[in-house]
């Protein structure tokens, strides 16, 4: 902040004297030239201002219009959501699953079966244990 203040002062300073060396003339078109580049500025942010009050005019004009649009969007979407549960009920009411999960059963007891039965893994420890304990004896 201090090297702003002391820059934005020797800057000022050497303005200020630079405009003392100026001639008359000189001076006079620096003033005139500061005072159209003022004049321009003032104008640019009238125009930008009105630009903005004619924005918001359009936009409370049109709000009407743009809650009835959002509005009849909402019941749409309400109705095609209430559309689609009631069709999820009726399938889940109506639909037999038993018969569908008997025929996974089936598949899956098929796919199961290679007719060899000894290709089964069987994990008993009990064996393990009781001769080992007969070996420890």
């Amino acid at each position: 902040m201090k090297k702003t203040l002391a820059g934005l002062f020797i800057g000022s300073t050497i303005a200020y004297a630079a405009y003392r060396t100026l001639s008359e003339g000189r001076k006079e078109q620096l003033r005139q030239t500061a005072k159209d580049t003022l004049e321009d500025l003032r104008d640019n942010a009238i125009d930008y201002m009105m630009l903005a009050e004619d924005s918001a005019e359009d936009l409370f004009d049109n709000a009407d219009e743009y809650k009835e649009s959002i509005q009849s969007k909402v019941q749409e979407t309400g109705e095609k959501i209430g559309e689609k549960k009631d069709e999820a009920i009726s399938r889940f009411n109506n639909d037999n699953f038993d018969e569908q999960t008997q025929s996974i059963r089936e598949q899956l007891a098929s796919a199961g079966h290679t007719g060899d039965s000894n290709d089964d893994i069987v994990i008993d420890k009990t064996e393990d244990d009781d001769s080992e304990n007969e070996n420890k004896e």
